[in-house]
């Protein structure tokens, strides 16, 4: 599938965005000096800025999302890992895209409501509940994900190990 203007995009944020796979797991309760340091050490996944600014100049901003799964607290630990590292600055992203849900089952719901036709996330419980209509990619997934998607393949689904090649996949 190739992205073209008014493509609907979303994706999720741990492991796809937010480099996270050492750090898996949501927690309910963070101080400011945890999320302050959350902030400071969790980095972009590589390619994340770039192709993400790349994908809304040809969709346009209203046409990104975020959906993403986490405590209340997470919400606010996501938002100001977004905002230091200016996420919404370096991408033109519109701030109120961003969706936040508590059970990972949830997002197919919400990609549902607002019409995303394609939704990255990196992993494959989220995307085999999401209406075959839906492009699914398994984003930069851990090995126990591949085999679970190699296994359950269908139509409209693609692996991606990482932003240059989806890049490449995607845009024209």
């Amino acid at each position: 599938m190739i992205i073209q203007s008014k493509t609907v995009v979303g994706c999720d944020f741990g492991g796809v965005i937010c480099d996270n796979h050492k750090g898996r797991g949501h927690r309910e309760v963070f101080t400011n000096k945890e999320i302050q340091e959350y902030c400071k050490t969790r980095i972009f996944v590589e390619g994340a800025i770039d192709t993400i600014s790349a994908i809304i100049r040809v969709t346009g901003p209203e046409n990104f999302f975020i959906v993403s799964r986490c405590t209340k607290q997470g919400e606010k630990v996501i938002m100001a890992w977004l905002e230091y590292h200016n996420f919404f600055e370096l991408t033109c992203m519109n701030q109120e895209n961003i969706h936040f849900c508590r059970e990972r089952e949830d997002k197919a719901q919400i990609v549902s409501d607002l019409k995303i036709s394609l939704f990255i996330d990196d992993r494959w419980e989220v995307l085999k509940k999401m209406k075959k209509s839906t492009t699914k990619v398994l984003f930069n997934a851990l090995a126990e994900e591949r085999l679970l998607a190699a296994n359950q393949r269908t139509v409209g689904f693609y692996f991606c190990p990482n932003w240059t090649d989806l890049k490449r996949a995607l845009l024209p």
